[in-house]
């Protein structure tokens, strides 16, 4: 999640995958946030938002390459679900295993944006991975 604003129009990328666009008004006013905006350089100003101890944990500070903070933010944790299918190839000694897993332990970024777009954060997950066979037993292929 990025540090900057824009500031005409006032949004904030979060950081999330697919990236996501929130309103630094609208964070503001969640007090998870607090603002700090740099002096102006030409037509554009730096604004940080700090994270307040609320949020902190489910907040990830890193820097950037200019040494400024960047927030990834926790939206919610993955669980396993159950098996759905396998399907073995026994010439390749392959195997691709389906599987569900779901959305569990929601923070409130993961509420916000569920509420914004619930097609996108769906509780249940299908997915899919490939196995290879080999003496010691079957490991996951890349």
């Amino acid at each position: 999640m990025g540090s900057y604003g824009k500031i005409g129009n006032r949004y904030w990328n979060m950081g999330v995958y697919p990236a996501q666009e929130v309103s630094i008004d609208w964070l503001l006013g969640t007090n998870w946030f607090t603002e700090s905006v740099a002096v102006p350089r030409g037509n554009y100003s730096r604004v940080t938002l700090l994270p307040t101890d609320a949020i902190k944990p489910f907040v990830l500070e890193t820097l950037d390459a200019f040494g400024a903070p960047v927030y990834r933010v926790k939206l919610h944790e993955f669980a396993f679900d159950a098996i759905s299918g396998i399907v073995e190839n026994n010439q390749t000694k392959t195997a691709t295993v389906e599987y569900t897993i779901r959305r569990v332990n929601w923070t409130p970024f993961g509420d916000y944006f569920r509420k914004q777009d619930p097609s996108k954060y769906a509780e249940q997950v299908a997915a899919k991975a490939q196995f290879v066979k080999y003496d010691d037993g079957w490991r996951i292929a890349q």
